[in-house]
């Protein structure tokens, strides 16, 4: 089995046994640094098992494509979505992390705290699940139609100013949301970033093989790497990670940093004949300063990617005032319902309606009982005609139960992703399809101020619960 890293030079898949990177060239027989020891693909049986597997369990929600990609993490297909005819990523983690409890409770609960990160500037998550035969666990997640930030701007192309601010800017502003929720890249680099071909947006991926904050973890949380795979580039590691140290939000920022660097300069930061050579340089050695190679670069600009690669993480400014300083204009609409929570909008009615329902069979009961004493009905003839009255709402009030019955479940799920009580309770209560117009101040709210688009959102979903009231009132 051959034993797998990341290439320093461009950051693909380096087969440590002595064979070169396919991309740029690079070898290494001495490097010691294993990344992941996984195999370098699957056979074709293999292979062919698990994409019918996946097809069989997607169905017919998604239909599985083909595969794209392999890796030592697992494999990427490609997949259609016909309800929203629209085109998805699913990525498949590897049977033999999938076995491993550990590894899987992490993967599947980062992917769904990735799925709570709501940015234009993220990759979508849209489903998490585990394949019923192998147990190989899952995600669906945006398909981007792009180019990765390497292929759009290679080696030795400095990039235009502006467009490097808005790159970087973008980038800044992704991490800033994931940070607020605790989520830690950990991998950030070229490779990670899609340019998208339509919008220009630049997005990042693979937020779903990331970590949790450490003050986030909980007791029974096992990191990731206790389990024998590292993610990370060593090209793009801050020096805290080289030297395998917790990590916190300030070592995206040195990431960000590195790709900020060569963007604007077209150069490496640092150049090294072995991965543990360079992670050494991120750890001991002091990168150039940035307008030593790129002098017409405006100095705030410099001085920014320069303190973003201080050894120090307290030096490094956080993703939020990154993204302020390059992007003071940028205003990034709230996306409604947030990712993952669909079946959460609205749905309180089903349990609104169970409660009124409820409600009325008990005054029926008391209605029937009253009456039967005062006329002198026997008791069996009042519990008829009581039952005769009430079995239909009973059966409807069940119905109502039965139509909610994924709805614990999900507020749970959205509560440990990190939404607050104040989201889940709202988007309960929020029954409509324009609320995001609405929060955002677009279409035909573009005219009414934040306080008043507040004071109408709170209004109608008030309007959501005293219908219900004004419908029990009728019907009694």
């Amino acid at each position: 089995m051959p034993e797998w890293s990341y290439c320093p030079g461009c950051g693909n898949q380096l087969d440590l046994s002595g064979g070169k990177c396919r991309k740029c060239g690079f070898s290494d027989d001495k490097t010691t640094l294993q990344i992941e020891n996984q195999p370098s693909s699957k056979s074709d049986d293999d292979l062919d098992a698990l994409t019918e597997e996946l097809r069989d369990s997607l169905a017919p929600d998604f239909l599985v494509l083909r595969s794209i990609g392999q890796g030592g993490m697992g494999t990427v297909f490609l997949a259609q979505e016909p309800a929203l005819k629209r085109h998805v990523v699913v990525k498949v983690l590897n049977v033999e992390l999938s076995h491993d409890l550990a590894a899987r409770k992490r993967f599947m609960r980062e992917a769904e705290a990735a799925a709570a990160v709501a940015h234009p500037n993220v990759v979508k998550v849209f489903r998490v699940g585990k394949l019923p035969s192998s147990g190989a666990a899952y995600m669906v997640m945006e398909y981007i139609d792009g180019v990765t930030l390497a292929e759009e701007f290679p080696e030795d192309s400095p990039v235009l100013e502006n467009k490097a601010r808005t790159v970087v800017g973008e980038i800044a502003s992704a991490l800033a949301a994931a940070h607020d929720r605790g989520l830690i890249h950990r991998d950030i680099k070229p490779a990670n970033v899609m340019i998208d071909r339509e919008t220009g947006r630049s997005v990042v991926l693979d937020f779903g093989i990331s970590a949790v904050m450490p003050s986030r973890l909980s007791g029974d949380d096992t990191k990731l790497t206790a389990q024998g795979v590292s993610i990370g580039t060593p090209q793009t590691m801050s020096p805290e990670q080289a030297a395998g140290e917790d990590v916190t939000d300030r070592s995206d920022v040195y990431s960000l940093g590195v790709v900020a660097f060569e963007l604007v300069t077209g150069k490496r930061l640092f150049n090294a004949n072995s991965a543990m050579a360079l992670l050494a340089a991120h750890i001991k050695d002091e990168p150039p300063k940035t307008r030593s190679l790129r002098p017409d670069l405006d100095p705030s600009f410099a001085d920014l990617i320069d303190r973003c690669l201080s050894k120090s993480p307290t030096d490094r400014p956080s993703a939020r005032s990154l993204e302020q300083a390059l992007m003071p204009n940028a205003r990034i609409g709230v996306e409604w319902p947030p990712p993952g929570l669909d079946r959460l909008q609205g749905a309180g009615g089903p349990y609104l309606h169970r409660l009124r329902l409820l409600a009325v069979v008990e005054l029926i009961f008391a209605f029937v009982a009253i009456v039967a004493v005062e006329d002198g009905f026997d008791g069996g003839t009042a519990v008829a005609g009581m039952m005769l009255v009430a079995l239909p709402l009973l059966g409807y009030a069940m119905y109502a139960s039965w139509k909610a019955r994924h709805l614990p479940g999900d507020i749970r799920r959205a509560l440990n992703v990190g939404y607050s009580r104040g989201v889940v309770f709202n988007l309960l209560l929020d029954a409509e399809r324009d609320t995001e117009s609405l929060i955002n101040q677009m279409g035909v709210f573009a005219r009414l101020s934040s306080s008043e688009c507040s004071k109408f959102l709170a209004g109608r979903r008030r309007a959501f619960v005293i219908d219900g009231g004004r419908w029990l009132i009728g019907i009694v």
